[in-house]
Parts: C-alpha cells; structure tokens; sequence
C-alpha cells in the first residue's frame, strides 16, 4: 500500500516526495525480511552471503584510486539505491553521510600507518550511510584488510542495514552551527526536507528552522551552539 502511494504521487502528481514514501517502503521491506529469517547471523562470512548484505571492495593502491570502490555485489546496489556502474570506482566516501564524508580518506592514511591494528577492525561498528538520495541509515559494518602496506592495501566491507522501528528518525547536525547535514527518509518526509539539497553551501539548513521542538530538548550554550545527548543524531 505504502509503495502504491508512492508511486502515485511521483508518477501521477510528479510530486517529489514520492520517491522518499518508495524509500520507506523500501526499508519497511528490508525490515520485515530480517524478522523473517530464522537466526540471526553470528560472523561476517555467514552475512556475506545473505542477500540483503551489501558487499563492497576498497581499494588504497595509489592517491589516485585511495578509497575507491572496486567490486559491489546486488545487496549494496539495492541498499544504497545505485547501479554497480555508479558505485564501482567512486570514492567510498560517496556512501558516508556529511561531515565524516570529507575525513574519511584522513582515517585510512591513520589506519595504515599504525604500527598496530585499530579496533575498528576487530567488532562490528554501528554507523550511518546514506543512500543515492541523500537520505541516511543505520547500519552495522564489519571492516577487513585483504593486504597489508600503503601500496597495494585493500579492504573488504560487509554491510547490514541495522533493523530499526519505522516510527524512529535521524537527523544529523553539527552541534556547533546547527546546520543540519543529513535526515533519514522518514525524518525527511515529516519534516518536509529535501535530503538531496541538505548540503549546499549556498543555502545551509539550521536544526532550529525544521525542528523548533529540539529547542526544549537541547541546553543552549553561551555561544548559541546546541548540544544533545545524542551526538548530533536524533
């Protein structure tokens, strides 16, 4: 029903927020297969071959490939909303929501000249992505190194899209400006935000413009900076 809606209003009004009503339908689908499944997946080889897990290969070979995408199975073109040609040699950093985007390849760099293994490495991290449309989600990564050295590393990235109810919401902002720079599907719908648009330096969107509410649920500095318990995320 959710998914016919949406369809209705893209294809017949040509109202944008249609495709965003797909996208929840999308995630509502991607909800009910894992409470179908019968166990939960307990390491990384067996969720490399579920087929909601998205898989992708990153390449550090040279500065000019560092941090690119080399392989995505199906499973990470249906999560993240694009074809294996849009993701296969594009910077890693195109499937990482605004701010982290932009440090992503700094973190590499730290990682690979470590003398010893991060964390990171060794447990799966409860993160963000975001998705063609701009919109992000939740997801649980599980990072490997393939080969070791500056020259030649590669790494390989399993991908779960963290199971969450329909009724919850993300939105993340910078605690400092109050610019938002990114909102889930359904954050943005409530809202009335258009995800795609969120980081234009031209016209930045302040927390304060689209959630009035957070106002009563932050404590307002003596800088005028807003700070919450969750980090920037709601």
């Amino acid at each position: 029903m959710l998914r016919q809606y949406g369809s209705f209003l893209l294809n017949l009004l040509n109202d944008a927020s249609g495709q965003t009503v797909l996208h929840q339908a999308d995630q509502l689908e991607r909800v009910r297969k894992t409470k179908t499944r019968s166990a939960a997946h307990t390491n990384i080889e067996d969720e490399i071959f579920d087929e909601d897990t998205a898989v992708i290969s990153i390449t550090c070979a040279n500065d000019k490939q560092f941090g690119a995408i080399t392989s995505a199975n199906m499973g990470a073109c249906n999560m993240f909303g694009c074809s294996v040609g849009d993701l296969v040699g594009a910077p890693v950093s195109t499937i990482i929501p605004a701010p982290f985007n932009s440090m992503h390849d700094g973190f590499l760099h730290t990682f690979l000249r470590a003398d010893r293994a991060s964390l990171f490495m060794n447990r799966p991290q409860h993160v963000f992505a975001t998705r063609r449309n701009g919109t992000i989600f939740p997801i649980v990564l599980r990072l490997r190194q393939l080969s070791g050295g500056l020259q030649g590393s590669a790494f390989l990235a399993v991908i779960s899209e963290k199971k969450v109810a329909p009724s919850d919401h993300f939105l993340l902002y910078d605690t400092a400006s109050s610019r938002v720079h990114a909102v889930s599907a359904g954050c943005a719908a409530l809202l009335g935000v258009d995800a795609a648009t969120l980081n234009d330096p031209l016209n930045p969107v302040s927390v304060k413009d689209v959630l009035p509410a957070a106002l009563s649920a932050t404590n307002e500095d003596t800088d005028g900076s807003l700070n919450h318990k969750g980090k920037g995320l709601f």
